[in-house]
This record gives structure tokens, C-alpha cells and sequence, in this order.
């Protein structure tokens, strides 16, 4: 009886062992993206807090609670991504993964830029095209 229980526990060791070797091995790649993601959603919500109390509007819990769902679909778009890249044949389905992260990441610049506008009546990109222009 005690050594079948060994054995089950080494058998469960193992799986366990090779279940992380296998999800580190898929996630290692993309999560610097990830991250990336993660810290343009929090920099979006902070400055869409900090132009809400400057223009003294109203912040509930209900549009706060608005991130963690963008969080979760950011980051499952991009697994899927990578899971439609890796296991499936997919010609250059590596560049897919890139093109879905450039397309989040515009999509977080352009809700920063707006608030910007928002508090500051400037548009941010006029803003860098004269600066760049000027030299």
C-alpha cells in the first residue's frame, strides 16, 4: 500500500513537473509583452482618474471596475494569438503575435492622448510633430 501511494505521488510529481516546463516554455516569449500591456493599461487608468478629478467628474467603482475585464481580453487576445501562431500553421504566424500587440498598444495610446487633450485642450501628437520639426 505505501509503495503505490509513492508512486502516485512521483507519477502526480512529474506531471506537475512537466505541466510548468510546458506553460513556462509558452509564456516565457510573450511576457514582456504582457507587461508592456499591463503598465499602458495602468498609465490609461491613472491619467483617465487624474483628468477625471481635475475636471471634477464624478469616479465610481463601476468605471474602475471597467479595467480588469481590459486587462483579462488584452491578455487572452494575445494568448490566442500565440496559441494560433505556435500550434497551428499559420505562414508567418509569428508576426501575428507583433501586429496584435502594436494594435492593443495604439489603441492604449490614443485613450492617453485623449485625456491629455481632455485636461490640456492640446492634441499630444501636434504637440511632438512640432517639437520634431523644430530641430
Amino acid at each position: 500500500m505505501i509503495n503505490s501511494t509513492v508512486a502516485v505521488n512521483s507519477f502526480l510529481l512529474a506531471i506537475i513537473k512537466h505541466l510548468y516546463v510546458v506553460l513556462l516554455a509558452f509564456f516565457l516569449p510573450i511576457i514582456p509583452a504582457l507587461i508592456a500591456l499591463f503598465i499602458l493599461t495602468l498609465i490609461d487608468t491613472a491619467i483617465a482618474i487624474y483628468v477625471a478629478y481635475k475636471l471634477d467628474e464624478e469616479i465610481t467603482s463601476g468605471k474602475l471596475s471597467r479595467i480588469f475585464p481590459k486587462l483579462i481580453i488584452n491578455n487572452l487576445v494575445v494568448c490566442s494569438m500565440k496559441l494560433l501562431s505556435d500550434y497551428f500553421i499559420i505562414p508567418h504566424g509569428e508576426v501575428l503575435v507583433e501586429v496584435v500587440l502594436l494594435l492593443i498598444a495604439m489603441i492604449e495610446i490614443k485613450s492617453i492622448s485623449e485625456s491629455y487633450f481632455k485636461l490640456f485642450g492640446v492634441n499630444i501628437w501636434t504637440k511632438i510633430r512640432t517639437i520634431i520639426n523644430r530641430k
